[in-house]
Parts: structure tokens; C-alpha cells; sequence
């Protein structure tokens, strides 16, 4: 089981907040650990496309968020960008079953020997978003508005005002949690893997209030507490 949560800061999450996330404490003190170096560059769909092929962006021709067709115009990357074999079809093939929630560059989803659903680029709940159609009822069984992402657009999220990313954040983030531990429970899998993006869009729109180096840190504010908070949300989830 692999609990992605995107841009994840192991010097708060695995030093100075530690003791305020008991689960995570936990899994630490019965485990082997460590930080590894990202990806260059160190962006979302790169570095997990990378952890799931064991290749580095020069094999699997994903740089940016964007690339250009053979026409030179500007296309949105997505799925069928990457050119190399990701784990889960290395287990299809060994007759492994997967289940798949919101890995990045994961739309359109492709068939597996499990289920897949789309990862933060998705549009919304469409054909394309979700294999096998079974994968739609339970999706719509958590939420009749479910979330890929907070905002509109690749970058829509940074236009949100503060209390209400906050919000939205954390309920994309508990219902993608819910329908995580729903199929855990009730499909048989050899490989579970889920990718929380709210991590990632809190951290660009709230880190300014955090950090005290920050250059437009506001001083003492309401939300410099925002970002520890979504991460006990999370430990208190898992």
C-alpha cells in the first residue's frame, strides 16, 4: 500500500511536527525511513512518473506540464506523454491486481487488471477518468461533486481566497481519504496505491503564512498554523 502525499515536508512531517501526528510517529518507530533526492526537475508529475518506472525524465519524455505536438503547438501532458512501462503494468503481467486513486499523469486513465482513477490534471468524473465503469458508482457513492483539484485550471488553486482554500482543501482531501479506505475494504488488491494533491496546493497558497523567512511572511496571522493542521487532519485519517 503506497499513501502518496505530494510535496510532503520531511523536515516538518518527520522532525518538528512528529510528535503532533501520532500515526505517522507510529509508522516511523516500526519502520525503515529516509529522504531521497526529487527529480530533476523536482515537479509533481515528473518525480512520481519517475518513482513509478525507475527511470529519469530523459526515458519516459515528460519535463513539464506541457510539450509541443508535431505541429508546435502547445498541448497539455497527460498520460499518453509517458513512454515507459509504470508498476502497474509490470503486475498486470504478472496477474496482479491494482488499484489506482489519483496518481499524478494518470488521465486518461488505461486499462488495468484492477481500477484507476484519474490523478489532479483530471477535467472531472468522466469516461476517461475512471476504469472499469464499476470504479463511477463508488466514487459517486462518496461525493456527487467529487474533486480531482481545488480551482479551475492547471494553476486555477492560486487564485482562492485563504479561508476558503482551507476548506476546500480539506474536504477534497477527506473524501478522497474515504473512498481510499472504502476500496481497501472492499476490493481484493495486490497493490494500492492513492496521491493526495491538497498537500501540494496548500502549501503554494498558504506557505507564506508559515514560514518566517518567507518574503511576504505577514507576521503573526490566523493561518500559520494551516499547514500543520491539514497534516493531523491526515494522521488522524490514517
Amino acid at each position: 500500500f503506497v499513501l502518496g502525499i505530494d510535496g510532503a515536508p520531511p523536515k516538518y512531517i518527520l522532525n518538528e511536527w512528529v510528535d503532533e501526528l501520532p500515526n505517522l510517529k507510529k509508522l516511523l518507530k516500526n519502520s525503515i525511513y529516509g529522504e531521497l533526492e526529487s527529480t530533476i526537475p523536482p515537479s509533481t508529475i515528473i518525480a512520481w512518473t519517475s518513482m513509478l518506472t525507475g527511470k529519469d525524465p530523459s526515458h519516459f519524455d515528460v519535463y513539464s506540464y506541457t510539450y509541443k505536438d508535431k505541429d508546435n503547438k502547445t498541448k497539455l501532458t497527460d498520460s499518453f506523454c509517458v513512454k515507459e512501462k509504470r508498476i502497474w503494468k509490470y503486475l498486470d503481467e504478472n496477474n496482479k491486481r491494482s488499484i489506482l486513486l489519483h496518481v499524478p499523469l494518470t488521465y486518461p486513465v488505461e486499462p488495468v487488471n484492477g481500477m484507476m482513477l484519474g490523478g489532479f490534471l483530471t477535467p472531472g468524473l468522466n469516461e476517461k477518468s475512471y476504469f472499469p465503469n464499476k470504479l463511477k458508482k463508488e466514487v459517486l457513492k462518496v461525493s456527487s461533486d467529487y474533486k480531482f483539484d481545488v480551482g479551475v485550471g492547471l494553476a486555477g488553486y492560486k487564485d482562492i481566497e485563504s479561508d476558503r482554500m482551507i476548506k476546500e482543501v480539506h474536504e477534497m482531501t477527506n473524501k478522497q481519504l474515504t473512498l481510499t479506505k472504502n476500496l481497501m475494504k472492499t476490493e481484493k488488491w495486490d497493490f494500492f496505491m492513492t496521491v493526495l494533491i491538497g498537500s501540494d496546493r496548500i502549501q503554494h497558497t498558504m506557505w507564506r503564512f508559515h514560514d518566517k523567512e518567507h518574503r511576504r511572511y505577514p507576521g503573526r496571522n490566523k493561518y500559520e498554523d494551516s499547514l500543520k493542521e491539514y497534516y493531523q487532519s491526515i494522521d488522524m485519517s490514517i
